[in-house]
């Protein structure tokens, strides 16, 4: 379990940051659609989910093609508490990351139809 040190380190990273924004927003995120709200590179989500996951804050919920990320469950009610209040304070910032998100899920179901 984190204690609030390794948790903050771990979430220093900007994009670990917003990683985990997008996830208590909007619940479990398949890595393409954190890779397109996030405008990252395949290696750079790779990077970073792969921190969250070894880091104790993300958890692979569903090991299909693409994976499907969640909070991991050993992680402190504390640490989602302060990841909730952040997601409010941080609401403006994270608007460009949201946009990308809602034009990817559009664009997929556009795609799977």
């Amino acid at each position: 379990m984190l204690n609030p040190e390794q948790f903050f380190e771990l979430m220093s990273a900007n994009d670990r940051l917003l990683a985990g924004l997008l996830i208590v927003r909007e619940g479990e995120l398949h890595n393409d659609e954190l890779q397109a709200a996030l405008a990252l590179s395949d290696d750079g989500i790779r990077l970073t989910l792969d921190t969250l996951v070894s880091g104790g804050v993300l958890s692979v919920v569903d090991a299909g093609e693409p994976k499907k990320y969640g909070f991991d469950e050993e992680l402190s009610v504390w640490a989602i508490e302060i990841l909730r209040v952040l997601e409010i304070e941080y609401r403006e910032h994270l608007h460009e990351s949201l946009s990308r998100l809602a034009a990817f899920q559009k664009g997929s179901l556009a795609n799977a139809g």
